[in-house]
């Protein structure tokens, strides 16, 4: 499957939670996990698919019942690409992954088991 498909999915999938023209690329190019829990937080999770402390994070929030949205961000390119780099800098500056946001205002930066326990229980 080229990566054009893969995105159709996702956009297929994803349409109804678009919000503004600013949010689309974002919610367009961005998974949804829907957990066993209600959805208290408001999650972005940002990494690498190489990234072990990615899955781990991202096993961890699976763990949690957290409904979460994630992207892994060296699967885009292009235009895609650069929109999210420019989110994730928002964040953190640094550009390290994992980078966990929780509703638009906390940010987690590496696995933080602890602190991601803590501020999603």
């Amino acid at each position: 499957m080229t990566k054009t498909g893969v995105y159709l999915s996702i956009i297929s999938r994803t349409a109804g939670y678009m919000q503004t023209a600013e949010e689309e690329i974002l919610v367009v190019a961005m998974s949804k996990v829907a957990g066993t829990k209600d959805a208290i937080h408001n999650i972005r999770f940002f990494g690498l698919s190489t990234c072990i402390w990615c899955r781990k994070t991202k096993a961890l929030l699976d763990s949690l019942g957290v409904t979460y949205e994630f992207i892994y961000v060296d699967k885009l390119s292009g235009q895609e690409e650069a929109e999210i780099m420019q989110e994730v800098r928002r964040f953190n500056p640094a550009v390290t992954y994992p980078t966990l946001v929780i509703d638009n205002s906390k940010v987690i930066k590496g696995f933080r088991e602890n602190e991601i326990r803590q501020e999603l229980s």
